[in-house]
């Protein structure tokens, strides 16, 4: 493997990591809707300083290979999402769920465990974002290396508790969250829940 640098995510890296997250991640309703809405919601998650940040893992040649961003008040980001978003990008989202009717559900699925997420004892839901490696250097620390960023920083914030979910079926995830000293927390709409807490 190339050496490899973790650093913050910049407004210059979005296309690549846009490609890497259509890549790696490519099942999500978010990739599916299409390049352009995914690079929206990095611009925004970007924009919002006071609550949000991503990292990049970066091979010596200048390819990102990794990413990962995080929020310390999901519900706030949401909210800034829903009205900072452009109108195309929601006419884009509409047509694709329109083609796509099997899509709606789980759009649906996703606002419920949203309304779940929101009775937590958390009130700002701290949370990873979004994480991916490039298939041909998983298992080789990177993933490791970008949550070490994601708990340097919530510490940093004196956030003591974060969250991430993934899906149930997703065993792989599950098990890498788990070897990072993530708790599962509950299961909900096809998605388990992980805590992580710093004592």
């Amino acid at each position: 493997m190339k050496k490899t640098s973790i650093r913050p995510l910049l407004f210059s890296d979005i296309s690549q990591v846009v490609t890497l997250h259509r890549d790696v991640l490519g099942t999500t309703l978010n990739a599916q809707i299409g390049s352009k809405y995914l690079f929206e919601l990095y611009l925004l998650i970007l924009k919002d300083t006071n609550n949000s940040a991503g990292w990049v893992a970066v091979s010596s040649d200048g390819e990102v290979i990794g990413f990962l961003t995080v929020t310390r008040n999901l519900f706030e980001l949401e909210k800034k999402i829903h009205a900072e978003i452009g109108i195309v990008a929601k006419i884009r989202a509409a047509w694709y769920l329109l083609r796509h009717p099997s899509k709606i559900m789980v759009l649906i699925s996703r606002s419920k465990f949203s309304r779940y997420l929101r009775q937590l004892p958390c009130h700002q839901y701290p949370t990873i974002l979004t994480i991916g490696i490039n298939h041909n250097i998983q298992k080789q620390g990177l993933g490791t290396r970008l949550i070490a960023a994601s708990d340097s920083y919530f510490v940093s914030y004196n956030v003591l508790r974060y969250f991430v979910d993934t899906e149930v079926i997703n065993q792989q995830a599950g098990d890498f969250y788990s070897r990072l000293g993530f708790n599962k927390f509950g299961e909900y709409e096809g998605n388990v829940l992980f805590e992580k807490e710093f004592f």
